[in-house]
């Protein structure tokens, strides 16, 4: 086996439905190459690990854990919002407009990691609040 041979390799292949339990059927993205689900009305994709067709676990029970007890989530985001304004209040109208569009979840190295997509405010600027094991990392946006 050569070096870049780990590169080559596809991994398992992921299952097409998954039963999450609490949070309902989640299909698999070949776009996203990660399985997407809908609790209520936020949409949530769960990250896809090359060693198993399934999510893992642990990244499961941490999107159940967020979702269907989501006012730490709320809060939370809404907190980081508010940081984000008190450094440039002039976004506080864009900001405003904005709410959850939909949840990224993902695992490294056992760090659970949340991308919380706002989504696009304007002059296409798309906010984000990450966490990395339930602390938030801040607000940003991408063009």
């Amino acid at each position: 086996m050569g070096i870049f041979d780990f590169f080559r390799s596809t991994g398992a292949e992921p299952v097409q439905e998954v039963d999450l339990g609490a949070l309902g059927l989640a299909c698999w993205s070949e776009d996203d190459e990660s399985w997407c689900g809908k609790y209520g009305d936020l949409k949530f994709y769960l990250a896809y690990e090359r060693a198993s067709p399934e999510p893992a676990v642990e990244l499961v029970a941490y999107c159940q854990s967020t979702l269907i007890d989501d006012s730490w989530l709320l809060r939370a985001v809404e907190d980081a919002k508010s940081e984000y304004l008190r450094k440039w209040p002039q976004y506080q109208h864009e900001l405003a407009t904005l709410k959850i569009e939909s949840l990224r979840y993902s695992m490294h190295n056992s760090t659970k990691r949340v991308s919380c997509q706002l989504g696009f405010g304007q002059h296409d600027r798309f906010w984000v609040v990450d966490f990395i094991d339930g602390q938030s990392k801040g607000l940003g946006f991408d063009t």
